[in-house]
């Protein structure tokens, strides 16, 4: 092998971390190829040189390919029956992986029997996670979930030609299967689209610092008059009685304020002008639509003619839902995003969020994502939105939303929580928000005498008429806005609700669509009993929009968001705003229960402290310990994952409480204990071999209620300290020792029974 392949290939994979290094075959050259590529379409950067093969392999090589895995986090060995037979691939890159520590996957290419297997082969794989082919999978519900959301995403993407993404799901659900797994044990994302902040305040806006204006400006597509029959018959415009007060009352409204219908309709004649060859389109259509081109030319088509042409196609996508899928469908009004004011207010410098709204309709906000769909297959220019030019996109945000995720809090145990959307709404089969919806002029406005509509009021005719101010703008109460969509997907009444709540920000969604997204939260205070599980359901029964929206419901620990949704197909602002509240709750959480961690210690993701803790500097606290209340944990001690720690525990400086180790309440640990989890500890075992955690023994080591431990003492794995019992300093205890005695001495003997204090 030259040494100038030898560099390439160096340069190319072994300089620089990796998140995975690809032990192979050379005659799975290609399944590992599409594997690569698929894992790199997904932001996973691999290890793998498909230009050397085992055969050629010598020193230099040897030493490569170990730093290679030196460099990388996993190590994936894709088995198959040939590998036994290499030598190099189970000596120097599986052997290797083991001696080195890294984290293994194994995943079997080849129908295999472990009968069969070589003992060495077997002992290298035991205690390895193997990951699961398309035929396992099929009887796994978790992956045939997964296998159906990355399907969804697809549909996505296809949605918008945002196919330069390789998705394997339907070429080979094995490479997904794959990558989704990797995906987890590297705790990384998967949303479709983006989410991007157009404007946000130091924290959360001041309700009285938001102000939503419907201003007298309407953009509204026509139904095409050759679909107008069909689009009757199926009622799209004319709503069942149910929302036919609502459909009354804007129609009403419409009427009495002259609304400027060229304003909108200018914007997107001017944006699709500067930013697109109205021919191009044309191409795209012929490619793509021909069956809507009749009677147009590449000559006379136009940007009438390419909306006339959204509508349709429409129409038809209405018309199917309807005869075919049996869905609901009515053209419900709907209001537009025309521009943002972000500013501060005088003197008090707190941020003030001005929108202005514009009326549209449901049928022309689906006219607008089919032409978004069309023009971004043709070029992409919707990349460059923000709050100064957001008026320039007007057309194409005919709906305004608001989501967010309402926060359970039961004696301090903080659940987000999150739902898969059911396949009838645009978000179907996503994992989302609690609560999402779309702004009401009828139910969220501001009307006379201040009446709400929030619960059932409308039904009982109280709702007095619209205020519409001087200028004929309408005015939408933001906070009535909130407690509406979490009241009709969620079931909590506004009393319910904590004054920990409210918007954090707004943003611009790009994904199958083009849509505006208030951004905001509410924690609510639930008793210790019931269980939340049975809480949430009564109120998830009295939410009139549950059943229709919401597929799944799932509560997720707040310590433990990251590694639940990882994996999943999130919406790109679902996911945005989980990482936001998962760092403003937790502050929160920690002031609220009086906890004080100096900036110098570290509180990993998934540890539990419980109220008046104070940490001082360096100590480290793994994930998955609980501590308790009023516990005091002075410098540099380190808490090993998932120790558990009793109430009102005093533990000195330079300590290390490890795994197998529990503190019962009250006890006290002085300064520079040693604590010992492995009564037999080795580096290597007898044939040199690096330990591994399959020959470690743990042993528990218990200390109970009100027990002292002096400073200096060694603890050894699997004794019993009694309660109140206190270990002089210098002690090395190898043995239980009873409650209530003193013990003292290398090794400890009791020299006091029945102490006093």
């Amino acid at each position: 092998m030259d040494n100038e392949l030898l560099k390439t290939i160096e340069t190319q994979n072994a300089i620089g971390s990796c998140d995975v290094f690809i032990s192979y075959k050379s005659d799975e050259i290609d399944f590992v190829s599409r594997l690569f590529y698929e894992l790199k379409e997904n932001q996973i950067k691999a290890w793998f040189d498909k230009d050397i093969l085992h055969e050629f392999v010598g020193h230099e090589y040897a030493s490569i390919i170990q730093k290679g895995i030196d460099n990388s986090e996993l190590f994936l060995l894709i088995y198959t029956k040939e590998v036994e037979e290499s030598p190099f691939i189970i000596e120097n890159e599986l052997g290797y992986a083991k001696k080195t520590g890294k984290k293994i996957l194994v995943y079997v290419k080849d129908d295999i029997d472990l009968n069969k297997m070589k003992p060495k082969m077997k002992e290298m794989l035991s205690g390895i996670q193997w990951l699961a082919n398309e035929k396992i999978a099929q009887h796994i519900p978790g992956y045939l979930e997964a296998i159906e959301e990355e399907k969804k995403r697809v549909d996505l993407a296809e949605s918008v030609n945002d196919l330069s993404k390789h998705f394997s799901i339907f070429t080979d659900q094995n490479l997904f299967l794959i990558r989704i797994e990797i995906q987890r044990i590297l705790k990384r994302d998967t949303p479709y689209g983006d989410y991007n902040v157009l404007c946000h305040g130091d924290a959360v806006y001041k309700w009285e610092n938001i102000n939503l204006t419907v201003i007298p400006k309407g953009f509204f597509i026509p139904i095409p008059e050759e679909r107008s029959e069909q689009m009757s018959n199926i009622h799209f415009s004319s709503p069942k009685e149910k929302y036919k007060k609502d459909f009354d009352e804007i129609e009403k409204l419409k009427k009495d304020i002259n609304i400027d219908l060229e304003c909108i309709k200018k914007l997107l004649f001017d944006f699709i002008t500067e930013y697109y060859d109205i021919k191009k389109v044309f191409d795209w259509l012929k490619t793509n639509r021909s069956e809507y081109l009749q009677g147009y030319t590449r000559e006379n088509f136009d940007i009438d003619s390419f909306i006339k042409i959204a509508a349709t196609v429409t129409c038809d996508v209405f018309l199917r839902q309807v005869e075919k899928e049996k869905k609901t469908m009515f053209n419900g009004a709907m209001t537009g995003l025309y521009d943002i004011i972000d500013d501060r207010t005088r003197n008090t410098e707190q941020h003030l969020l001005d929108i202005e709204l514009y009326y549209s309709d449901y049928f022309t906000f689906k006219c607008m994502v089919e032409m978004y769909h069309i023009l971004r297959s043709v070029k992409d220019c919707f990349n460059q939105i923000n709050k100064t030019n957001v008026n320039k996109f007007a057309p194409f945000l005919c709906s305004l939303g608001m989501g967010g995720f309402v926060i359970t809090n039961q004696d301090y145990n903080l659940n987000m929580v999150w739902v898969k959307r059911s396949d009838s709404i645009s978000a179907g089969n996503m994992w989302h928000f609690s609560y999402d919806e779309t702004s009401s002029i009828v139910k969220d406005c501001v009307r006379e005498s201040n009446s709400s509509i929030i619960n059932q009021e409308y039904e009982k005719d109280e709702i007095k008429p619209i205020l519409k101010d001087k200028n004929n703008c309408v005015h939408i109460n933001a906070r009535r806005y909130m407690e509406r969509g979490i009241w009709e997907e969620v079931g909590l009444s506004p009393d319910m609700l904590t004054d920990r709540q409210g918007i954090l920000e707004i943003g611009i969604i790009k994904s199958d669509r083009l849509e505006v997204e208030l951004l905001s939260y509410c924690i609510v205070d639930l008793p210790s009993s019931p269980s939340l599980l049975e809480q949430m359901a009564i109120y998830r029964n009295l939410a009139p929009d549950n059943y229709l929206e919401i597929a799944k419901t799932e509560f997720i620990p707040m310590a433990q968001i990251h590694k639940k949704y990882t994996g999943r197909l999130l919406t790109p602002e679902a996911n945005h705003l989980a990482k936001f509240l998962d760092k403003m709750i937790s502050d929160w959480d920690k002031k609220n229960k009086g906890i004080k961690i100096s900036k110098s210690a570290v509180i990993k993701p998934g540890a539990k402290l419980g109220k008046n803790c104070i940490v001082e500097d360096y100590s480290i606290i793994e994930s998955n310990s609980i501590i308790g209340n009023e516990c005091k944990i002075h410098k540099n001690v380190y808490i090993d994952d998932g120790v558990v720690v009793g109430n009102k525990v005093k533990i000195q400086n330079n300590n290390s409480i490890y795994k197998g180790v529990c503190l019962d309440d009250g006890v006290f640990v002085g300064t520079n204990v040693c604590f010992i989890n492995d009564k037999y500890p080795r580096a290597i075992l007898r044939n040199g071999e690096k330990v591994g955690e399959k020959d470690w023994n743990l042993k528990e080591t218990h200390v109970c209620y009100g027990a002292s431990i002096g400073a200096g003492s060694t603890i050894m794995c699997g004794v019993t300290i009694g309660k109140w019992a206190m270990v002089a300093a210098g002690s090395v205890v190898l043995e239980d020792v009873p409650e209530g005695v003193m013990v003292a001495g290398n090794p400890a003997r009791i020299i006091k029974k029945d102490i006093k204090y």
